[in-house]
This record gives C-alpha cells, structure tokens and sequence, in this order.
C-alpha cells in the first residue's frame, strides 16, 4: 500500500519561525537540563587566560546585555545596574536582582558575602566558591554598570593546559540566569 501526501498550497515554507515565549522557555529549560545548572536561561563563554606567574590578570567576558534585559524583563543597563544595588564589605545590598555563584563540584548555591572585590568569587580547581590563599586558582568579578565579567587568575597557582568550569548566577524573583565559564589556561605572558 502506497500513501502520498502534500503539503497545503498555501502554506509558506521559505517564511522563518518566530518562536513562541513559550518555544524559547523550552529550548532554555532544555539546556540548563544538559549543564545540571537550576537555571531558566544559561549564557556559557569558553575563555583562554594567558597564563602569569606575576599579575591577578585575566580577560574581560561581555554578557550579552540585549538577551539579558529581555530575559529580565528590563528596557536599560542603568535600570539592570541598578537593580544590583551595591557591595559593602563582600554583601550586597539595596537590590532587586541577587548575584551569587554555584558550585561547580555539587551545583548547590553559593549565597554567603563574596570572596573578592564588588560582584566576585574566588574559585577552587573544583569550581567552587573559596577564600584567596593557598587553594584558590580564579576569580570572576561582574562589573554590573556593563554586565561584562574580569575572569582572573592567582599568579603561580595555574599552569598551561588547566581546565576549570566556574558559575556566576544572578536572580530576580524567581528567575534565574547562570553565567557558566569554561575557563582554558593558555600560553605564559613574559612581563
């Protein structure tokens, strides 16, 4: 038996899909399932650090802003800058949107004061939140007036070829966006 079917005449096939919100909340949901990060919406970036042996250096990540206000349902930077409120002595305050970061090794929350400058954390090679010293190997600080992140190294904890996974998160009300850096070591930067 033999069954053909057509498409409808009048139906454009060369038109391109504009995706529902609801569509678009699918395909987020689908990939936070796919990093195992309790996120609504993930941006990840791939980062190389030059490796130094002297500086707290590392490169600064852009956010896409436009994707973010849509997702947080705001029309400007000064209001998302805002939002964030301010940092006094590692707590933020005066906010509407929470910044935190997750845990790498157990995607659990990390809420407690930051571990570096304004908006950061200093991470472990897990991935986790730490204090600077001994174990630490990165930090990620968020400067939130451009939502671009500093993502830095302690000098001579790092080598050529190290990998790292760190989460930043912000939250507003119940939605959350995840901010997950695969961080690469590169080549050594001669001063």
């Amino acid at each position: 038996m033999l069954a053909i079917s057509s498409c409808n005449k009048d139906e454009e096939v060369s038109k391109k899909h504009v995706y529902t919100p609801e569509e678009l909340a699918y395909k987020d949901s689908v990939e936070a399932a796919k990093q195992n990060v309790k996120a609504n919406y993930i941006a990840t970036f791939s980062v190389t650090i030059p490796l130094d042996t002297v500086n707290y250096s590392g490169p600064m990540v852009q956010a896409d802003t436009i994707v973010l206000l849509q997702k947080l349902g705001l029309t400007t930077m000064k209001e998302l800058s805002d939002a964030m409120g301010t940092v006094n002595s590692g707590v933020q305050s005066g906010n509407t949107i929470t910044f935190f970061a997750i845990n790498n090794s157990t995607r659990y929350d990390y809420t407690d004061a930051f571990t570096a400058d304004g908006f950061g954390h200093w991470f472990d090679a897990s991935g986790d939140v730490c204090s600077w010293g001994d174990n630490d190997k990165l930090f990620s600080m968020l400067d939130p007036a451009t939502f671009s992140f500093t993502i830095g190294q302690h000098p001579k904890h790092l080598k050529t070829g190290d990998k790292y996974k760190i989460i930043q998160a912000i939250k507003k009300g119940d939605y959350r966006v995840a901010f997950v850096f695969d961080v690469t070591v590169g080549s050594y930067i001669k001063p």
